[in-house]
This record gives C-alpha cells, structure tokens and sequence, in this order.
C-alpha cells in the first residue's frame, strides 16, 4: 500500500528517517493530506497487508503468533486509537489512521491524518494567557484518554501540535497503550527521560498517573518564568513518586478550572497530609519538582527529548499481555531465572544504611512475584490465542503445552494469578471445557488438585476454572449424588466472572468462554428435566437465553466457540418454542458454516436437532446432492425454515398442522417474512 505522491512536488516529502528502524514522511492518500510512517525494522509478506490493515483501521483482530512481537509493540497504539471514540467534536484531540497495509517492498505504512500547525517545542514563548490555555488543551487530551483507559506514555512537546485555530492535537499514536483498570499499568515500551515518570524508567511501568508527571514537565516548559501560583500544589501532587497519589485526570482539570479539591486514584485527598509517606519504593534522589534524572553528576539538560528504546526482557504487564507466540511454547517447569542483585553505587552510604538483609530479602521477593506475575500473563496470553485461532485450537497437544507453561509460572512463585492461571490450563488440558468431552475420573482428579488453590480466590480466571471443572460434573457425571450441586456452583462462579473482568475487548474471549460453559449447564438442567418428563425449566431456559443475548456482542472476539455457543443458544430457543430466536441462531450457524464454502452434515443435524423436545432424533443425510430430511413435523418445518426453504416449510405445515398442533405454528408463518434469513441453504 505505497503512498501517492505529495501535493506539489509529485513525491512525498521525507520529514524523518531512521535508517533500518523507520522512515515518516508527507503524503496524500486518497485525496487526504497525511503523515506516513513505513516501519523499515520487520519485512513482511505482502499476504499479510490485510491484517495489519484491519488491525490498525478498525481496532481489533488478534496479533497474537500472526506477525513478529516488535511489529506487535509497533501497531499496538494504532489499534488502540482505532477503538477511541471519534465524536468529542471537532477538531479532533488526537490524530486517526487513514490506511494501513504492507507496501510493494514488504514493509508495513501506516498513514495517520496530517495535523495543520507547529508542535510545541518549536513555538515561541507564549503569554501567560495562552500559556495557560495550551496547559488546559493538553490536561483535556488527557481527560479525554484516560477516560477509555488509555495511557500515552510519551507526552512531551513534540507530540503536541498547535493547531491555526489555537487548538492542541495529539501526534504520534505508535505510544499509545490500554490498561486494565484506572489503576493499573502497561508495560513501558518508549519513553523519552527527561519526561517520563519515576516509574516508567525505574519499574518500566506506565500508569495513567505517569502522563500526569509528563504534563507538569510540560507546564513547567510552557511558563519559563514559573508556572500560576494557584498551580503550584497541584504540580507538586502530579510529581508524587506513588504515582496513585498523584491526582485523578478529570478531578485535576476540574481543580484548575473551578477550584475543586484534588483526590488520588484510590479517592484519597491528594496531595496527603504532612507527615504522610507516599513512597513505594526508596528513591534514588530527594523528592523535589524536578525529575531525579536532571541533578547530579552526569545530569542531562532540561527536556532532553532523545527516545529511550523499547526495552528488551521480562516485563511486568497488565492483564492478557500481548506478544506470546504459542508456537513457541515450552514445556520446561524450570523457573525463570530472577534478577536479586541491588547496585549500592547510585544511593551511597545512605543506601547501605536503608538496605539491610531484610530489605534485600523484599526486593527479592518481589521481584519473584513479578517474574511469577510475568510469566503468568505469558500463558493466558498463550490460552488466548490458543482460544481465537482454530489452527491452534484443534491441535490438543497445544493444551498440554499451555498448561506447562502455566506451572512455570507457579514454579517461580506461587502468587495468586498465577495459580488461578494454572488452575484454568490445567481443566482445560483435560479436556472438561469441550461439550462433547466424556467424563473421566483421573483427569478430574487432576484438575481439581490445581483448583483447590484457588477455591477461595475472586480472580475471574481462578472463577473460570472453578466454574468450567463444577460445569463437568454437572454435565459427565451423573451418578454424581452431589452432580446437582456442582450445577449450582458452576452458574454461580461463572455469572461473577463477567462482574469481574474489565470492560474491554482483550476480556471478550474470556466471557465468551464463560458464557459458552454457563449456557452448556443451563442447557443440561433443561434437559433433564425433560428427560424426566418434567414441565420445561422455564428458570434455565430464561437464564441461558439471556445469556446467550448477552454474549453476541462478543462472538467477534472469539472466532473458534462462537458457532459452537451458536449451536447451544439454538437449541436453548428451540427448547422454549421461541421461533423467532431459534431462527437467528440458526441463521448465525448456518451462515457461519457457508462461509466455509458449504454446509456440512454437522451444521444441519444440529439445526435439526436444536428445534425442541422429540427434535434430537430428526434423521439428515445427503442423497444424489440433495439433503434427505425426516422426522416429526415441527421439527421438519422448523429446521427447513432455517435454512431459509420456506417453501418446504410451509409444505410440512400444510400437510401437518392439523394433526400437531400443540406447536406455535403462527409464529413460526409470521417469521417466514423476515429478510435477514438466507436463501435455502443446500
């Protein structure tokens, strides 16, 4: 996907290159003014230019083991960009992709809208009162990021332009990372020194609160003469080293603009009271309002802008961190190796008297957990791709794979995650989350040794685990006396796994996962009942339905379960005469199927078979090219209609309804005028 010629010249105009790293030039594409970066450090095959394209222009797709990890860390901002809502009027307070893809060379471009305008650290010192404004322009970008749990983590005046209108807009998007809750973080991967927080240098950790140190820097460089005296405490607070005791973003504009009081990011009064430490970690330089990095011997200049390069290694992560590659994976249970040295030079005497055995036993210890933390995100990354991509999902081997991967985590320390991640590898390397699994004893057994554990813990994978292993003996073992019991809890730990997990799109997997195993124990309820000839479960029925509604919104994000929660959500409709229900679940199976290229035996017995009590029994097979159907009436018409053959459905019913008519027949003509069901499908 090369970029036309710029405007004039016929050729785009290079602005910067780094030679074998990248290459940011001036273009037009598609009749729009735009700024294009060709990523010169990983070639690609030209096939993939429609992934890196859907990546970047609409905001998901799973990267995982498709394209190289530096390549991931590269298009992670964009793809985070493209989920940011575009509608906080214009202009726009940051910048959005235009095209994206692998060029005629095999490099990937990525093309962002060109921002009219100056970047700040080339603008000439402004008065107090625009000054002032561009502070306020900038604080409001970040308001507007941090509310969707987006962290810049590289802001500074280069990525800030000054718009004709007086307006500030964002730049530079390739920074850009999401975190799982206001107070987690992501691992750093650029920063630029003299801007970034503590923590992002120190722990390699950045906060939403990191952005908040970067725009006190940024006002200390737009007010050369010192910043309004109002402003002094609240600067101050930005620069606490705790960066949750730093202030909320949308509490700070509102104390600057209309005085109100400042709180942190746990709702504490920020700055805390005299006397109150709020350090996390000894510090290698007194506090003060500038950044350790800019005192003492060595120092570098004020606002060095020099980028730091993306740190290689282990990294502590927020939850399902991207770039693990499952075709890689191990199965060695040794422990990865532990960082436990401590460099005394930097803190002098005054380190050796802080550092004592004790506090070297702490620094171990925590590193211990944060390589354990590390290595378990590793795997449910790993579980996740495993999760979304078929190829890996029909390869069982993989599963032992994953939950090796997981044990390694709790061989380096056994921290709460990470024995909740291992607790899911484990089920699921036994098989329990299939639906078409048997029941086997030693294997239960095995799960549940790694469950145990967990069995008190809130973590919505430990949640997951307890849950899918209840699902199994609800569903396989039935001389189980307690079977009924096990049904109970699994409902009950996987409706809590959705209060649990953030509300974001890298979670979607992990509740459609636990959705699927809710509407399999709701359905095995349902069916026992009319195995025993019971009134329908209308409680389960009700309860699975919803959930199934519930999960569509997900089915995008988990590509390899979703036809099959089809198949559950059909049968639960079919269950309870709702036709039109029925029918869009079948629709969505039957589509999925032909996407394939034609519909398969599988596909049409369960649409058969999903249409209620007497239904499972409905015999297809294919005869000379053409589907041979038989079975009771309703079932026959239901299933045809399906399909989308309302011929051979009204036919049935013509035939039969007078001799079956317990069955909702109007509603199943009424349904017969929809547009959205395909043609009959053979």
């Amino acid at each position: 996907m090369s970029p036309s010629a710029s405007r004039g010249s016929g050729e785009p105009q290079v602005l910067r290159e780094v030679p074998g790293h990248r290459r940011v030039s001036r273009t037009w594409v598609a009749g729009q003014e735009c700024v294009t970066r060709v990523l010169l450090s990983t070639q690609l095959p030209t096939d993939l230019g429609p992934l890196v394209e859907k990546i970047v222009l609409h905001g998901h797709g799973t990267m995982l083991g498709l394209i190289p990890e530096d390549l991931q860390l590269t298009l992670e901002g964009y793809r985070v960009a493209a989920r940011l809502p575009r509608d906080l009027g214009p202009p726009l307070p940051w910048t959005h992709a235009v095209a994206a893809g692998v060029d005629a060379d095999g490099y990937v471009s990525i093309s962002t809208g060109w921002v009219e305008g100056t970047p700040l650290h080339h603008v000439a010192t402004p008065s107090v009162e625009d000054a002032r404004a561009r502070a306020l322009d900038a604080l409001r970008i970040l308001v507007a990021l941090h509310a969707c749990l987006v962290t810049y983590g590289d802001f500074k005046p280069e990525n800030l332009v000054l718009r004709p209108d007086g307006s500030i807009a964002l730049i530079d998007l390739d920074t850009l990372r999401e975190v799982a809750n206001p107070t987690a973080y992501a691992p750093t991967r650029d920063l630029t020194r003299s801007w970034a927080a503590p923590e992002q240098e120190r722990e390699q950790r950045t906060y939403l609160a990191s952005d908040l140190w970067s725009w006190a820097q940024l006002v200390e460089h737009l007010f050369p003469a010192g910043a309004p005296p109002e402003w002094r405490s609240a600067l101050d607070a930005c620069r606490l080293h705790d960066p949750l005791r730093r202030p909320r973003t949308e509490g700070l504009l509102a104390h600057l603009e209309l005085g109100a009081p400042l709180v942190d990011w746990l709702d504490r009064p920020t700055p805390p009271p005299p006397g109150t430490s709020t350090e996390r970690v000894p510090e290698a330089t007194p506090a003060g309002p500038s950044h350790p990095s800019l005192s003492g011997p060595g120092a570098r200049p004020p606002f060095e802008t020099e980028r730091v390069p993306e740190r290689t290694g282990d990294l502590d992560s927020a939850p399902l961190r991207e770039g693990t590659n499952p075709s890689t994976i191990t199965t060695s249970s040794a422990p990865r190796p532990v960082q436990t040295g401590c460099l005394l030079t930097a803190f002098g005497v005054l380190a050796v008297g802080v550092l004592t055995c004790g506090g070297l036993g702490l620094a171990w210890n925590q590193a211990q957990v944060s390589a354990a933390n590390d290595a378990a995100e590793d795997a449910l990354s790993a579980m996740k791709a495993n999760k979304t991509r078929a190829e890996l999902n029909r390869d069982k081997s993989q599963r032992e794979k994953l939950r090796a991967l997981a044990a390694d985590a709790v061989g380096i320390r056994a921290t709460p995650r990470a024995e909740a991640v291992h607790a899911l590898a484990t089920v699921w390397a036994q098989g329990f989350q299939d639906s078409n699994e048997g029941w086997h004893p030693d294997r239960y057994e095995a799960a549940r040794s790694a469950v145990a554990p967990v069995e008190d813990s809130r973590d919505p994978v430990a949640l997951l685990a307890r849950g899918t292993l209840d699902a199994a003996v609800c569903r396989l073992n039935r001389l189980d006396a307690t079977a009924a019991v096990h049904c109970g809890d699994a409902v009950e730990a996987l409706v809590e796994v959705h209060d649990r997990l953030p509300e974001d799109a890298e979670h979607h997997w992990l509740r459609v996962e636990a959705t699927w195993t809710e509407v399999l124990v709701r359905s095995e309820l349902v069916a026992q009942a009319q195995t025993a000839g019971l009134p329908p479960n209308k409680v389960e029925l009700d309860a699975g339905r919803a959930a199934c509604a519930r999960a569509e919104a997900w089915f995008a994000y988990a590509p390899v379960n979703g036809p099959e929660l089809f198949e559950d959500c059909l049968r639960l409709a079919g269950s309870a005469a709702d036709v039109p229900q029925y029918l869009h679940w079948a629709d969505l199976l039957v589509r999925a199927d032909l996407a394939d290229g034609a519909l398969r035996e599988i596909t049409l017995k369960h649409v058969y078979a999903g249409g209620g009590p007497g239904c499972e029994s409905t015999d297809v097979d294919k005869r000379r090219g053409d589907w041979q159907v038989k079975g009771q009436p309703w079932c026959l018409a239901l299933g045809h209609a399906a399909r989308g053959c309302w011929d051979l459905a009204h036919s049935v019913e013509l035939r039969d309804r007078g001799a079956d008519p317990d069955h909702p027949w109007d509603a199943l003509s009424q349904a017969s005028a929809s547009p959205s069901l395909p043609a009959c499908a053979r």
